[in-house]
């Protein structure tokens, strides 16, 4: 059986990349066909959201390294979810790309942040070595 924490990690993760993937794959079709954007200026926003994820990974591994994960994982999380709400209530031109450049460099840090604590989260070897099955593959 998954210990809680580990399920939580997953869970955590799935949402990450399924945010990461959608804002990628469809930005584009949202700003130019459901927002007015013209190609060009839907095109511009898709490529600040990924140069604003290139930057904040970039930058977050400048960082201290005194810096916690768990805290920047919280704040990552906090400014993805402003982002993404900020894009959902259609403020505007300006605002929309502002979230998309917010949910870039926020998301930036979280995959590579978030393969750090997962270790510690699971008390022992023998646990970690345990869990690994159920949580990889489905029971037979």
């Amino acid at each position: 059986m998954c210990l809680p924490s580990a399920r939580l990690t997953i869970a955590a993760f799935l949402l990450y990349t399924g945010i990461e993937a959608a804002a990628g794959a469809w930005l584009f079709s949202v700003l130019s066909q459901a927002r007015g954007f013209s190609m060009a200026a839907a095109g511009s926003a898709v490529s600040v959201y990924w140069g604003g994820l290139t930057a904040g990974r970039l930058a977050f591994a400048l960082l201290p390294a005194r810096l916690r994960p768990l805290s920047a994982l919280r704040a990552c999380a906090a400014a993805m979810a402003l982002a993404c709400a900020l894009l959902v209530a259609d403020l505007g031109p300006a605002v929309t790309l502002a979230a998309t450049a917010l949910l870039g460099v926020a998301a930036g840090p979280v995959f590579p942040t978030q393969r750090v604590p997962a270790p510690q989260r699971l008390a022992s070897a023998r646990e970690r070595v345990s869990t690994t099955g159920p949580c990889t593959r489905p029971p037979l």
